[in-house]
């Protein structure tokens, strides 16, 4: 594992621009992309999601599946915001944690989408009950309600240390989700949102890239990209965003 506590700067293997066309549509079919998302808004009893959730989880499904970040209904978002990820696409293969929210948001997703991608097996090790529970204390808490992002506060109560560990683990789950994907395929999972950021933080960042990603709220995430050909880590290519009221 590279090294967290320098929070080292991840390789990105992303080139500039590229007059081959053959050259630059062949990295695109090698190129595995992934969807990471956390669960819907918990607006149901015991922390499930409700009709709010499921409202919401229908409609990212909607915009993502043609290819764009829009913002919600009635919300005005910066252009920054609002971004092109890409032709209209189908997700070939759908990964989740171990976690009824997520295997909620998986479901009503899918039922936005209109269609079912290949189920995978259960993915161990990005978000389960037993990383949560150590996650999650009194003073973890304490600490994201004091505005510290779930990142942010995981160092501060927890150590670096103690955060690479969990961080080394969501980073070996997330690479098991790429090697079972073929080469241009695009695939979404619904994973807490702490596993996800400290998953992004193990590819290594900076600080002023570490503010992008670092707070993620109900249906957002990020999109992480593979490249086969490339002796590298996945890298983060872009944040799902959900602007206004829905938040």
């Amino acid at each position: 594992m590279r090294d967290l506590a320098g929070l080292t700067p991840a390789i990105n293997p992303r080139h500039g621009n590229n007059d081959n066309k053959t050259k630059s549509q062949t990295e695109k079919l090698k190129m595995k992309t992934l969807y990471l998302i956390a669960p819907s808004i918990l607006d149901g009893p015991m922390k499930t999601i409700g009709p709010k959730g499921r409202a919401l989880a229908l409609r990212r499904a909607k915009t993502l599946n043609l290819g764009r970040i829009e913002p919600e209904p009635g919300a005005v978002a910066p252009d920054d915001l609002v971004a092109d990820i890409g032709q209209e696409h189908r997700f070939s293969r759908l990964f989740y944690a171990p976690l009824v929210s997520c295997l909620q948001t998986a479901m009503m997703f899918c039922d936005g989408l209109g269609y079912l991608p290949q189920v995978m097996p259960t993915i161990f090790g990005l978000g389960d009950e037993e990383m949560l529970k150590e996650i999650f204390t009194e003073e973890f808490k304490t600490a994201v309600a004091n505005d510290l992002s779930e990142l942010s506060a995981s160092l501060k109560v927890h150590s670096i240390e103690q955060s690479a560990i969990w961080a080394n683990s969501s980073q070996v789950a997330l690479i098991s989700m790429f090697n079972a994907m073929a080469d241009g395929e695009i695939a979404v999972g619904f994973f807490p949102a702490i596993a996800l950021v400290l998953a992004a933080w193990s590819y290594g960042t900076n600080e002023r890239t570490r503010g992008v990603w670092s707070k993620l709220g109900p249906m957002e995430g990020l999109i992480s990209v593979s490249h086969d050909d490339r002796d590298c880590l996945p890298y983060v290519a872009g944040k799902i965003e959900v602007v206004g009221s829905a938040k």
